[in-house]
Parts: structure tokens; C-alpha cells; sequence
């Protein structure tokens, strides 16, 4: 029978836990000398005792019996290390680790009684290997704490601490200080010149893009842009760190009393915004509606009192005219060729069933595609798998360590998750497209009842029945492409195309996942 030498370390917190329980060590001894001998016939004998008196647990230096029992460790001159708790060998999860990794080292095994844990059982040592992780885990919380204090400690003392150098400065990593950039700074100047004369965001926006001025990485100058540069106090010669501002060492680029005076512009203009949002124009189409062109959506505008309604782009409106050809469009000639549209569908034969037929048709080459497309996320998904084995293999064996495969692991792990969605709304999609054909005669109900329903309600009650009908509407000029929401419960949708609605030369009809150039005859 082969011999386990033991050895038992026991440690009470303070000097006067020592003096006053003195029983405490005693009974942590009894408790693990007991320990020892139930398994004497299994070959354990005590060859070793430390015992550390009224000494704290949160640091390794002073505690001498710990660091005799390392060193005895690297001696070799035992096989197993006991111990009553795991908070015994130490609070700070990091030097448990690292006290781990000698005995690791040297062979020897380790147990907490009162835990069950016991490396020389799979259990005890997966459990090991989780706290390893938590211990690397709490390594870079406190570094990114210690980030965070001295991206404070530097901010505080009135340097900017870094990240994207603001426009009208430029960064010398001599002195790590802000230096205003000549060029650049005629234009943070400019803008706060031009808002007090102008005391319109748009306005200081459009003059600043004409002159050909650009933002630090090249684009276009947006409204918010020029909102963000009048709000920043950098250009006062302050630092920010989270919502608190300090005095900093770098050079204002800006007089105080005049970033004072477009403060004050600004939160005036604020709360007029803030009144005109109260004013009720009713906009049928709002958050339907997009421009075909740039994509952005196009808001309802009252002009003169409200007496007419546009709905404009809001490309133009956000990045300064000329930016889109889309300008506005009538909210009353809009309005009503949307609903015309709506209405005309389900009385329109040949372009009600052509769409039917089509969208019906085209099921089953969507099903082929879509399964296609699952079996190559399967294989992804297989081989993905395959590398994580691969990995955690090579943990259990120690070939490589957590620090060392980290960031790979995660990597597998997330695209691991994402394929997993993607496969699961592929055999949705599947599902759908395989249980479901088009009734020609239900989907028309649906579209006459909107109809009927439509011409009785009040205005307001239009816009809930329109959008749960419609689920976006594309305007480019001279043609409306109007995708309508799932129908009925085909799992279908079907977008409409129709001729010469009001003063719009076309409409477009898209199926799912393509795009058709379907026109009605006559």
C-alpha cells in the first residue's frame, strides 16, 4: 500500500481570535487529524502540521506557517495538503490560484473537508479549473477597474485621457497634451459663430457643408454633429469624465461668454421644439413612410399654420439639401394614393391572381434554397463544435492554458450561437413555406374588409387599420412600392403594384426575399 503523506495547515483570523478561541485552531487540528486517521488503511499519514495564529487571511506575506508549507511543498516533502475551508488557505481568490499552481507543480494533492473538494476526484478538480476561470475573471475586472481610476486620476488633473481626438485639436504624445489645430480650429470657431447669427442647427449645417468643411473623419456635417460640438465643453478648456467636467491644461479654442450665449440659444430652441411637438397635425402615414432613395424617413411637416402637410425626406433634413433628389411629396396626394392602392387590389383580377400564382409558384424553389442554405449552417455548426472539443481537450490534459485560448473559445462560442439562431429560423422559415399555400379567396376577404372598414372610421382609427395592414412604404418620386404585413396566416407577405394612382405613374409588387417587375395591363 502506497503511503499518502499529509499535511494539515489551520489558521484563525486575528490575534485575538488566537488568544480568546484558542479552541478554534484546536478544533480545525482534531477535525482534520480525524480526517486522516478514517483513512489510515487507505494510506494516509500525518507528516506535517501548520498552524497560523491570529493572522488575517487577505495577504500571503505575513503569514509565515503558509509560506514554510510552499516551500516544504517544492521540498516534496508531502503528498496532500488539508484544510478545514477553502478560506482557510486564503480569501483572495488570485493567490489561491497561484498557491494551486505549486502544488499543481510539485504533485500534490489538496483538500477542503468542509467544501468536498478533493483533487484527486474529477469533481474536486473541475472544480479547481472553475476557479481558475473566476480567478482570471476577477484579474481583469481589477485591471479594467484600475483602468477606470486612472483614466479618473488623469482626467481630474485636467488632461484629456484619450480615444477620438476632438476636431479643432490635434494630439502631441510628447507632452500627452491637446493642441489646437490652426486649420481645424477656424472651423470650431465658425460654427459657434455662425449658430449665434443664425440660431438654426440646419442653417449652420448647410453653410458649413457648402464651404466643403468635413468632420474629422471626412463626412458630411449632420445637425447633431454641430449640436455635439456647441454642447462639448473640451472647447472651454474642460475634461469630461462620465458627467462631471474639470478644469483642464489644455488651450480653449473658445470664449467662455460666447459658449455661454449658444448654451442659451440651444435650450431655448429646445423648449420651442418641445411646443411644437404639442401641436396635433395628423400624419396617416407617419413612421410608414421612407424615402425610396436614401432610405430615410420622410416626416410630416405642417407649412403655413398647418394649412398644408408635406411629408419631407429626412436625408435632405439630416445632411443638408442636395444631399438626396427626394425633397417632399403632398401628405394629401400620398395618403390617398396608399389607399386607393389598398383598396384597388383585391378588385384588380389579373394583377390580384397573378401575384397569387406567382407567389405560390415560387414556394417550392424558396424551400430547396432555404434548406440548402440550413444543411451548410449544419456543417458549420459541426465543425464548430469539433474545434471547441479540440480546445477543451486540450485544458484537461494541460497542453494549453484558459489565458492562451481564451479569446478563440468566445469567438467559437458566439458564432456557435449565432448559427444556432440561424438554423432555427431557417426551419421556421421552411415550415411555413411548405405548410401554407396562398387561399386567393381569404386573402381577398381580408383585403375587401379593410375596404369596407376603412371609408367608416374616423381619421385616427385609419392609421391603426392601415398599419396593421401595412408594413412599410417606399416613395421615389414618380412610383410607391407598399409591402403589406403577413396576411391571414399564410406566413406569406405580398407587396402591391398598381397603375396610375392619382398623380404617381406606378406602383410595385415584391414577393418575399425578390423583387418583381409585375405590370397590370389596361
Amino acid at each position: 500500500m502506497n503511503i499518502i503523506r499529509c499535511a494539515i495547515y489551520t489558521r484563525v483570523s486575528t490575534e485575538e481570535q488566537a488568544n480568546k478561541e484558542i479552541s478554534s485552531l484546536d478544533a480545525q487540528e482534531d477535525l482534520l487529524i480525524n480526517y486522516i486517521e478514517k483513512r489510515k488503511n487507505q494510506g494516509y499519514k500525518l507528516v506535517a502540521i501548520y498552524r497560523e495564529e491570529g493572522i488575517s487571511g487577505t495577504s500571503l506575506k505575513n503569514r509565515v506557517e503558509l509560506q514554510k508549507l510552499l516551500l516544504d511543498a517544492q521540498l516534496k516533502k508531502f503528498d496532500l495538503v488539508l484544510v478545514t475551508d477553502l478560506d482557510r488557505i486564503g480569501r483572495n481568490l488570485k493567490d489561491f490560484v497561484n498557491i494551486w499552481d505549486i502544488f499543481k507543480n510539485n504533485n500534490i494533492g489538496f483538500i477542503a473537508i468542509n467544501q468536498n473538494i478533493d483533487t484527486s476526484t474529477i469533481t474536486g478538480e473541475a472544480l479547481i479549473q472553475q476557479l481558475m476561470v473566476f480567478a482570471e475573471l476577477e484579474s481583469k475586472m481589477n485591471k479594467q477597474r484600475a483602468e477606470q481610476k486612472r483614466k479618473y486620476e488623469i482626467t481630474k488633473k485636467g488632461r484629456w485621457y484619450g480615444g477620438t481626438v476632438p476636431l479643432g485639436y490635434k494630439y502631441n504624445s510628447k507632452s500627452k497634451l491637446l493642441i489646437p489645430d490652426e486649420k481645424e480650429k477656424k472651423i470650431i470657431q465658425e460654427i459657434f459663430d455662425l449658430y449665434i447669427k443664425e440660431e438654426s442647427l440646419y442653417k449652420v449645417r448647410d453653410k458649413i457643408n457648402e464651404k466643403g468643411y468635413r468632420t474629422k473623419t471626412g463626412k458630411l456635417f449632420s445637425a447633431e454633429a454641430i449640436r455635439s460640438i456647441l454642447r462639448n465643453q473640451i472647447y472651454i478648456g474642460k475634461v469630461k469624465y462620465k458627467d462631471k467636467y474639470y478644469d483642464g491644461v489644455h488651450q480653449g479654442i473658445i470664449d467662455k461668454n460666447k459658449f455661454e450665449a449658444v448654451q442659451n440659444i440651444l435650450d431655448k430652441n429646445k423648449s420651442i421644439r418641445k411646443s411644437e411637438k404639442n401641436n396635433k397635425y395628423i400624419f396617416i402615414l407617419k413612421n410608414l413612410l421612407k424615402c425610396g432613395k436614401c432610405k430615410s424617413a420622410m416626416i410630416g411637416t405642417p407649412e403655413k399654420g398647418g394649412r398644408f402637410l408635406y411629408y419631407r425626406c429626412n436625408g435632405n433634413a439630416k445632411f443638408g439639401k442636395g444631399y438626396c433628389d427626394i425633397k417632399f411629396v403632398s401628405a394629401e396626394d400620398i395618403e390617398k394614393a396608399v389607399e386607393w392602392g389598398l383598396k384597388e387590389i383585391s378588385q384588380r383580377e389579373d394583377v390580384f391572381n397573378r401575384v397569387i400564382d406567382k407567389a405560390n409558384k415560387s414556394g417550392q424553389a424558396e424551400v430547396k434554397k432555404l434548406e440548402q442554405e440550413k444543411l451548410q449552417r449544419e456543417a458549420e455548426l459541426k465543425n464548430i463544435n469539433q474545434s471547441i472539443r479540440i480546445f477543451i481537450n486540450s485544458l484537461k490534459d494541460g497542453r494549453k492554458t484558459l489565458g492562451m485560448i481564451e479569446d478563440e473559445l468566445e469567438r467559437l462560442e458566439k458564432r456557435k450561437n449565432e448559427i444556432e439562431r440561424e438554423i432555427n429560423l431557417l426551419e421556421i422559415e421552411i415550415k411555413n413555406k411548405k405548410k401554407y399555400v396562398i387561399n386567393r379567396e381569404l386573402m381577398r376577404k381580408v383585403l375587401k374588409e379593410f375596404q369596407e372598414l376603412y371609408d367608416r372610421v374616423k381619421i385616427e382609427q385609419r392609421i391603426n387599420l392601415i398599419r396593421l395592414l401595412v408594413r412599410d412604404i417606399e416613395y421615389y418620386g414618380d412610383k410607391i412600392k407598399i409591402r403589406l404585413r403577413d396576411l391571414t396566416d399564410t406566413g406569406y407577405r405580398l407587396d402591391l403594384l398598381l397603375n396610375e394612382p392619382y398623380r404617381f405613374a406606378q406602383w410595385q409588387v415584391m414577393l418575399p426575399g425578390q423583387d418583381s417587375n409585375l405590370q397590370p395591363s389596361g
